[in-house]
């Protein structure tokens, strides 16, 4: 829903009075459950677009609209979305053509669809990136620290509050020598 609404303003701002929806539309079709996915989905979304769009711009600037300039703009839509393997978005190809051929201008339109395609695209991409960066976030941010990062954040011997540390038993020296410990004897050191 964010990124919808962001990919709505970003398109509204790029081109102010035209309200295309399609930018938002890409937006919540881009974005899926991984970062890759929602990479690659985008991609091959904006390859369907620019295959249905130029094969509609073609045929409309040679002959225009009619029934069977419509069925072949259909045709050959489908056939290069399968030729370049688009998958799931197959269907985006000639849906982009037939909504160009509709148009009076149909230059207007291409670069019209195009351009909301690659805002709605870019917009998904990044909502991605910021829910994962966010997960990470929570996820370091819950997780227990490590030793080692225990140990790193301990003040230096040099530092005023190491010896009130050693006299506690808590850094320096250990309390228990090795060779008392495995005899299970205290060394005399003990803790407070």
């Amino acid at each position: 829903m964010v990124a919808a609404v962001v990919t709505c303003v970003v398109a509204n701002a790029w081109a102010p009075g035209i309200l295309y929806l399609t930018a938002p539309l890409t937006a919540l079709l881009a974005v899926q459950a991984s970062t890759v996915g929602t990479l690659r989905m985008g991609l091959v979304r904006v390859g369907a677009v620019l295959t249905g769009v130029q094969v509609s711009v073609v045929v409309a600037s040679v002959v225009g609209l009619a029934w069977w300039s419509l069925a072949g703009v259909i045709a050959a839509s489908m056939v290069l979305a399968k030729v370049l393997r688009l998958g799931e978005q197959t269907l985006e190809a000639p849906i982009s053509a037939m909504l160009i051929l509709a148009v009076s201008s149909p230059g207007l339109a291409a670069e019209v669809r195009i351009v909301n395609t690659l805002i709605g695209t870019v917009v998904g991409i990044a909502r991605s990136q910021a829910a994962l960066l966010d997960e990470v976030a929570r996820t370091l941010a819950s997780r227990a620290r490590h030793p080692d990062e225990m140990k790193a954040s301990r003040p230096s011997c040099g530092a005023p509050s190491c010896s009130a540390t050693r006299r506690r038993g808590y850094g320096g020296s250990p309390t228990w020598s090795t060779r008392s410990t495995a005899r299970g004897r205290p060394t005399g050191r003990t803790r407070r």
